[in-house]
């Protein structure tokens, strides 16, 4: 009889201690083996919003004239790195750019085809929100509605980080200065890591969250952002790395 309430003293606890750790459905979620990621760049979308993302597919032109591409000056701190203004950023479907088809990172070794990142969509306490995925395979996800390459704004890539192979198992090696190249086909573009962040998200309430997912949101230079989890045998914190567009386009014909 001792042993038996004792067992359900012991479930009780456990099950509270659960719903305390995760306390809304993206911690549920980020527990998965399968789902370790999920940062917000929709807080609400309205009924509209929701039918329309629902059936849209982004569209991706084929190239951009390199000397249309305005020069990106590159901002070596975050104090002088700020978040976009929405105002000022472009419109992807107005000017798409060319879709990634390989990532190079010479610096942990690198080099991968780009697939594309899948979403869902999640209710929470009667709002609507958007979260992307990482690819389960040892292949970066290319968020379909971040710019692509040769244009302004931000183009945004997830991989995972102790599953699936763990694509990007290193990206949190990466520093400022270090160089990384994302193909488009025979075109070559190469960026510059400004930053690299590591942010605090498992059991933070939805405000942190979207805070933290500013990072994915459109931009009006040319960088790319990699996004993983963090630490190695769990995924409490998200890696973010940003990097600035540099030099010229390089046709590898």
């Amino acid at each position: 009889m001792a042993l038996g309430l004792a067992a359900l003293g012991i479930f009780i606890w456990n099950f509270f201690a659960i719903e305390q750790e995760f306390n809304s459905p993206f911690d549920q979620i980020d527990a998965q083996t399968s789902n370790q990621q999920g940062l917000l760049p929709v807080l609400e979308l309205g009924h509209g919003e929701y039918v329309e993302l629902l059936g849209s597919k982004p569209s991706v032109a084929q190239a951009t004239d390199e000397e249309t591409i305005p020069p990106v000056a590159v901002a070596p701190t975050l104090e002088s790195y700020p978040f976009p203004d929405d105002a000022t950023v472009p419109i992807v479907s107005e000017n798409p750019g060319m879709r990634p088809s390989d990532l190079i990172i010479p610096a942990i070794d690198l080099y991968v085809p780009v697939v594309f990142a899948n979403y869902r969509i999640i209710e929470f306490e009667s709002k609507i929100y958007k979260q992307w995925e990482a690819p389960w395979a040892y292949r970066p996800g290319w968020q379909l509605d971040s710019a692509g390459l040769g244009v302004p704004g931000n183009t945004v890539l997830y991989g995972h980080h102790n599953v699936a192979g763990g694509v990007f198992e290193h990206i949190h090696e990466l520093k400022p200065g270090q160089v990384i190249q994302i193909k488009s086909g025979d075109t070559l573009f190469t960026y510059r890591v400004v930053l690299s962040l590591l942010l605090e998200e498992r059991g933070q309430p939805v405000e942190v969250r979207l805070e933290n997912a500013r990072w994915i949101l459109p931009s009006y230079d040319e960088r790319i952002t990699l996004i993983t989890c963090w630490p190695e045998t769990g995924n409490t914190h998200r890696v973010v790395v940003v990097a600035v567009r540099e030099g010229p386009v390089i046709e590898l014909q």
